[in-house]
């Protein structure tokens, strides 16, 4: 397995704001976040209990409810505490203005983007100083040291985490491809992919912590936002292994999905492919499996018994399968991007739906396969060419399709010959969909005109006002219903008793 075969780790930092006061952990005392309060209040020697002490002008204001003590006992007592509490003030000044420098920053730099930490392997540990009075000057100036190193690699808070693994790597240039998912550069998210309302901030600072404690920055070069997925450079010195992937997986399979957490261990997820549609808010790419993955596995290998991968995860239960990810690969490094056909519609397949209602359409309008439409988008080009929820698309360009893998597949063989006669991005493509009405019962072709872009699709149901009928529309209905089917309507009458 490569050196960061499970897992870039993504976070984003917020920076530029003001520190709030801290308490101090050893003592339970408030403690100003300037170092010259700090000075003022006693700290907990070896073998003496906790004082407060206040400065001369506060023993001397008038009013103060301490008494004053005569100059021969304060006198004293500052001689037999001084030795003691001269070393600790010390640790207590130093460990103030640690905390100080170290404070995290709360408010979002506006100007030149936001700034983000990330990793392909997992975010290192934080240096934190121990919460021990005896502490040595020699730990203190370590931990600034590392703390120094830690928030060099990281400017503000992180934004997300994801794993990933290299997909290329020149032994003559050292540099490597990591992919991983699209979520870690991603700054604001919707539970539906459908939707349109995701954000990306394409120039944040990704940082790729690799598994030999190493951390090297990565530069962005593509993002696929309709499958989510990201491609960072990254500069790789020790030579690494590039996974195996393989198109062999099938519904019920046994896989595990694989991701690093924060501290660079390996978590493992274990369950069977799911043989389902897609969620309603899913990707017709998405796979699922049936155990809950970690969060840390976001963007982790998904493979097999025998270590092949067969795909890469992408949310809590899904994944993406290989035959789509080798192929979005392929057009990647063919054309330098991923485009796709945008239908205006979500589908699901006929074959993944309970029996008795597979057997009751194959009963009803004798079809057994396809896919059902089920919303299409409010002003689409399919919506005007008569499309609705329910109906039935059997094949593209005269090719049968069974499920939503499938389809995807379809359509990005066809944006690569699109892209092989000359056209390019946002460029249309007609595609010829064969269509069964449902509500008609007609079968026909339409001609669909479609855009070519590597943007996320959005697919939003538009809002219709629908009002009630009048009993004339409603006989109105069942005259034409009658004079349609040959068949009157089965009325009941109330019988006059005689």
């Amino acid at each position: 397995m490569a050196p960061v075969s499970t897992g870039p780790r993504f976070r984003r930092r917020k920076s530029n704001a003001p520190r709030a006061t801290s308490r101090k952990p050893d003592s339970g005392v408030p403690v100003a976040a300037d170092a010259d309060a700090a000075k003022e209040g006693d700290a907990p020697g070896s073998g003496s209990t906790t004082r407060v002490t206040r400065s001369r002008a506060a023993r001397c204001r008038p009013g103060s409810q301490e008494p004053l003590l005569p100059p021969s006992e304060r006198s004293r007592s500052r001689r037999t505490t001084l030795a003691t509490d001269t070393a600790v003030r010390e640790r207590k000044r130093i460990r103030a203005n640690l905390i100080e420098e170290e404070k995290p920053l709360t408010k979002m730099e506006e100007v030149g983007g936001e700034e983000i930490s990330s990793a392909p392997s997992s975010p290192l540990c934080e240096p934190y100083l121990p919460n021990d009075q005896e502490i040595d000057f020699d730990t203190i100036d370590l931990y600034k040291k590392k703390s120094k190193e830690f928030h060099k690699k990281r400017d503000g808070n992180p934004l997300a985490r994801c794993s990933g693994f290299l997909i290329d790597w020149n032994e003559t240039t050292k540099v490597g491809v990591v992919i991983t998912s699209a979520d870690i550069i991603c700054s604001a998210s919707s539970l539906d992919r459908w939707s349109g309302d995701d954000e990306y901030s394409y120039s944040a600072k990704v940082f790729v912590h690799l598994l030999d404690d190493t951390t090297v920055e990565g530069r962005l070069i593509y993002a696929q936002t309709h499958y989510n997925l990201a491609l960072f450079e990254i500069i790789v010195e020790s030579p690494v292994q590039i996974p195996n992937f393989t198109f062999n997986l099938n519904y019920a399979q046994q896989i595990f999905v694989l991701g690093r957490d924060e501290n660079l261990c390996l978590s493992i997820s274990h369950g069977k492919v799911q043989y389902c549609n897609p969620f309603l808010c899913g990707r017709h790419h998405y796979m699922y499996v049936d155990t809950a993955t970690p969060k840390c596995a976001l963007g982790g290998l998904v493979i097999d018994f025998e270590g092949s991968t067969v795909g890469i995860a992408c949310q809590t239960h899904a994944f993406i399968p290989s035959s789509i990810l080798i192929k979005c690969l392929h057009l990647w490094r063919k054309i330098q991007c991923i485009p796709r056909p945008q239908l205006g519609v979500k589908l699901s397949a006929i074959k993944f739906l309970d029996l008795p209602h597979i057997e009751m359409i194959l009963r009803k309008i004798h079809i057994c396969d396809g896919l059902i439409v089920e919303e299409v988008s409010s002003g689409s080009t399919i919506e005007k060419l008569g499309v609705r929820v329910g109906d039935i698309i059997q094949h593209l360009n005269g090719e049968w399709v069974s499920d939503t893998i499938q389809l995807e597949e379809m359509l990005l063989r066809l944006s690569e010959d699109h892209f092989d006669k000359g056209n390019g991005l946002n460029s249309t493509l007609d595609i010829k969909v064969g269509l069964f009405h449902i509500r008609n019962g007609a079968r026909n072709t339409i001609n669909l005109t479609t855009v070519v872009s590597e943007n996320g699709e959005v697919v939003k149901r538009g809002s219709f006002a629908v009002s009630v009928p009048t009993r004339e529309e409603i006989s109105a209905m069942y005259t034409l219903q009658e004079a349609t089917t040959g068949s009157p309507m089965l009325t009941t009458e109330e019988r006059k008793p005689t």
